[in-house]
């Protein structure tokens, strides 16, 4: 038989036993009923990887069926800080092969680290970067390159005023002006300016998504699913590209002519409305000076916004909409149409003008 004073021993081991199978089989509870869906989440996101698909973009045709606007191919650099292994040193190494600070990347990343979708970093990668960056895969996790929509507007600074441009969505827009609760999210392109912005819901479509099984290394084992983007809805303007061309020209010649013999050195900044007086359509509308909307698809430089701002006639306004004139003597036509229409004078009728008003003295 024990003694008291091992039975003793027995017991103390036994409760000691009792209380570590209570703790476990409480934490096993915990893991399991309580934060198991927590933790489920956070294993599909180190095995799971989802790429979205961006959706090409709907595009603009004039009234003869020309395209405006074009989408392009381009590779695009995104980072997935849900990835364990992206760090600061994965982010150095990417600022090197993009040349692109590595401050911007790590403000980018820490913003959004609360965030499950993939943050831009850089759009139309050369195909060096490209290269370099299938080369060091597994240096760089976290780092995955994808394919694009680019727009390009094959007219450059044609029309510009009225096609407007697109770029990518700032931080203000998704949060002060309430963008993200509309589906917007960081890293999408959306329409700025002009018609780009003022059909935006139409022309952006939606993006698709891969949802892909990765190894420990980041490499993809299988393909789970994909859904397919939807492309946006292009759209027929009434504009006619080429007596836009026209009208342009016309416009810049004029006003050359104004700076060199019609004794206005000042002559820089114009605005035309070309209408249709049938239906109202507008066939062409200009003003000047204009901006190359190319120049903000990928990030404009300070060089370019620099010579933009600091031009006293205000390139990135549309004087044709905006621009506040005294309508002169294009306002007899409205007056002329009226008397007309109200039997007031007849075709044939002639009215003398002096050239002088009685409250313009003469000089």
């Amino acid at each position: 038989m024990l003694t008291k004073k091992y039975a003793y021993r027995f017991e103390i081991m036994g409760m000691i036993c009792a209380l570590v199978f209570l703790v476990l089989t409480t934490r096993i509870a915990y893991l399991q009923l309580y934060a198991g869906e927590y933790y489920k989440r956070q294993s599909d996101g180190n095995r799971m990887r989802v790429t979205p698909i961006m959706a090409p973009r709907g595009l603009f045709y004039d009234r003869n069926g020309v395209p405006l606007v074009n989408n392009r191919p381009g590779f695009t650099v995104v980072i997935n800080t849900k990835d364990e292994h992206f760090n600061e040193d994965v982010a150095r190494k990417l600022a090197d092969i993009l040349l692109v600070p590595l401050d911007d990347i790590i403000t980018k990343a820490e913003k959004n680290k609360d965030k499950f979708d993939p943050i831009l970093i850089k759009s139309d990668l050369t195909p060096e970067m490209v290269t370099k960056i299938e080369e060091r895969k597994t240096d760089l996790p976290g780092v995955i390159i994808l394919v694009q929509p680019l727009r390009t507007y094959l007219y450059n600074e044609l029309a510009a005023h009225a096609i407007g441009y697109v770029a990518e969505v700032s931080e203000y827009e998704l949060n002060e002006l309430g963008l993200n609760k509309k589906g917007y999210k960081a890293g999408q392109i959306i329409g700025k300016m002009g018609l780009e912005k003022y059909y935006d819901d139409i022309l952006r479509g939606q993006d698709g998504a891969t949802r892909v099984e990765v190894d420990v290394s980041g490499r993809i084992v299988q393909e789970i699913g994909k859904k397919e983007p939807v492309p946006g809805h292009s759209i027929y303007l009434t504009i006619d590209i080429e007596l836009q061309k026209a009208v342009e020209a016309a416009m810049l010649e004029h006003m050359k002519w104004l700076r060199t013999y019609g004794n206005s050195p000042k002559a820089h900044a114009a605005a035309v409305v070309v209408l249709n007086p049938r239906d109202g359509a507008i066939l062409a509308i200009a003003s000047h000076p204009t901006f190359d909307p190319n120049s903000f698809v990928l990030g404009i430089s300070h060089k370019e916004w620099d010579k933009i701002s600091k031009n006293p006639y205000n390139p990135m306004d549309n004087k044709a909409i905006s621009g506040e004139y005294p309508p002169g003597s294009t306002f007899k036509m409205v007056t002329g149409a009226a008397a007309l229409e109200l039997k007031k004078v007849t075709s044939q009728e002639r009215i003398f003008d002096a050239g002088s008003h009685w409250a313009v003295p003469d000089k």
